[in-house]
């Protein structure tokens, strides 16, 4: 709409140009992989998820209004997600995945239990303890951690930005829900950015 309607040009930035010039290093280490499909294979997903996302967003967000929509429909797809993992985690109902949006990780962990009798050490049999981890759309709970911390900020963004309160309580409680989430992902290195976060938004005024 902005190139072909209202007739504004491409965009094309310094974080694309380097974007690029990385992608000639990756096209450089190829000549000399061991393995030149996996290479190009790598090289394809760069060119899709990266350099082509990267350009199809700078020429579509490019002013604020149009990044508050933006960021409004992340946060809230974001929330759902996270409903459908409380959901599931409240009713136990785990074979319900909502159409593949609410994937389930069920590890099994042997424990061994010991104790001490007469002087000697007594090992007891192995038992399985199930884990259940919130997966969401992409099959990885650390992935789907990732996802939501980084959508997670906009919401509060939003709520500081939003000049009606009761946007201010919707990117709260949106906000909220990630929160849970993110929790219910059981991530260990989503659990310490959620410190590092919590001290940024300290940092900056969001909380006191």
């Amino acid at each position: 709409m902005q190139i072909f309607v209202l007739k504004r040009g491409f965009v094309f930035d310094l974080p694309f140009g380097m974007m690029l010039l990385f992608m000639g290093s990756l096209l450089l280490s190829a000549l000399g992989a061991h393995d030149t499909q996996i290479a190009l294979g790598w090289i394809g997903t760069y060119l899709s998820e990266g350099i082509l996302l990267y350009l199809l967003v700078v020429n579509a967000v490019r002013d604020e209004k149009v990044l508050r929509w933006v960021a409004w429909t992340l946060v809230l797809v974001a929330a759902l997600l996270s409903l459908f993992s409380i959901y599931q985690e409240i009713s136990r109902d785990y074979e319900q995945t909502f159409g593949g949006f609410a994937g389930r990780k069920v590890e099994g962990e042997l424990r061994a239990a010991e104790s001490m009798d007469g002087g000697g050490l007594v090992r007891t049999r192995e038992s399985v303890r199930p884990e259940d981890r919130a997966c969401g759309p992409v099959d990885d709970a650390n992935y789907f951690a990732q996802i939501l911390l980084v959508v997670m900020p906009m919401a509060f963004v939003l709520a500081r930005m939003s000049k009606s309160r009761r946007a201010k309580i919707a990117a709260l409680l949106v906000a909220l829900l990630i929160l849970s989430g993110t929790l219910l992902t059981y991530s260990r290195g989503g659990f310490l950015v959620l410190v590092v976060l919590a001290l940024l938004l300290i940092r900056f005024g969001y909380f006191r």
